[in-house]
């Protein structure tokens, strides 16, 4: 009697294990694939066919790959997650929604890295932002979109970054710094943003962005700091915009340039009311109308 009960149990015990789910046991790093299936546990030989299937079969902290180029599909992250493109370009092709929304916690990081976010005219943000602790853009393509290519309108305290990408042909702006309430910081390096709305807008007195080796092309208006916010440029091209390439609207709005070229623009620098700080090493030439900055400081 005693050996068949402990019999009974080590069966149950196998055969629970063999039955656990694969939300029971998330991997560190999951695939996705074109010739993948959401019902498979995403693993490298038995991938997933979206990201969104792949997120919950994904641990904290993990990582999804992609191991051939084809479309993933939107996808919503509310954990700390890296998602990796490489080493082709994964593509989220969307109509009608957001390609990622980022919804974490107050202290997660998420990394999107290698991807082609295609709104294909139709779709909203590229990638929103209501909530991280920091999300990191890498060598991303972003287009498309009827709003804008990032829309960085965190709730809590959030930094983005966004390095090596491209934010061309949205219908709204290429980057949007909006932070609901708390402080939000964007750290650009090597990103283009041309033919959108506005290539980077800093809205309210609680955003901030830096961009560097960037360039900011045939938007209806270049870079743009309102409502008290504040843009650092350095290093980086403003060039034939329809309307201003660079201009601070409101009293408490601030850019400061160095090292900046300002070309071909309607206005080169705007008279937004607020204040456009130059180093003394920039070229605001050949706009239909230069403008001038509100200061000149030297450079120490």
């Amino acid at each position: 009697m005693k050996n068949g009960a402990w019999l009974s149990t080590i069966l149950l015990f196998f055969g629970l294990a063999a039955g656990l789910s694969p939300a029971d046991a998330q991997a560190t790093r999951t695939y996705v694939s074109g010739v993948g299936d959401d019902a498979n546990p995403c693993s490298r030989i038995a991938p997933c066919r979206t990201f969104a299937g792949a997120v919950p079969k994904t641990a904290p902290f993990g990582e999804i790959n992609a191991l051939d180029p084809g479309g993933f599909g939107p996808v919503t992250i509310t954990y700390s997650i890296t998602i990796d493109g490489s080493p082709g370009i994964a593509g989220v092709l969307v109509d009608g929604t957001n390609g990622i929304t980022v919804a974490a916690g107050s202290t997660d990081i998420v990394h999107l890295r290698n991807l082609d976010i295609n709104g294909i005219g139709g779709g909203v943000n590229g990638i929103a932002v209501t909530s991280a602790g920091a999300v990191q853009v890498e060598n991303v393509h972003i287009y498309g979109f009827g709003q804008a290519g990032i829309d960085f309108a965190p709730t809590t305290k959030s930094q983005l970054e966004v390095d090596n990408s491209d934010i061309v042909d949205n219908a709204g702006d290429g980057i949007l710094i909006a932070p609901v309430a708390a402080k939000a910081n964007a750290v650009l390096a090597g990103v283009t943003s041309n033919r959108n709305a506005y290539g980077l807008y800093v809205t309210t007195g609680n955003g901030a962005a830096s961009a560097s080796g960037s360039e900011f092309n045939g938007n209806t208006r270049g870079v743009v700091a309102g409502g008290g916010g504040l843009i650092n440029l350095k290093s980086s091209v403003v060039a034939g915009n329809i309307a201003d390439g660079v201009s601070a609207d409101g009293a408490h709005s601030t850019v400061t340039l160095s090292d900046v070229g300002i070309f071909k623009n309607g206005v080169g620098i705007g008279a937004g009311g607020g204040a456009v700080i130059s180093f003394g090493n920039n070229q605001n030439e050949d706009n239909l109308t230069a403008g001038s900055p509100t200061k000149t400081v030297s450079q120490q």
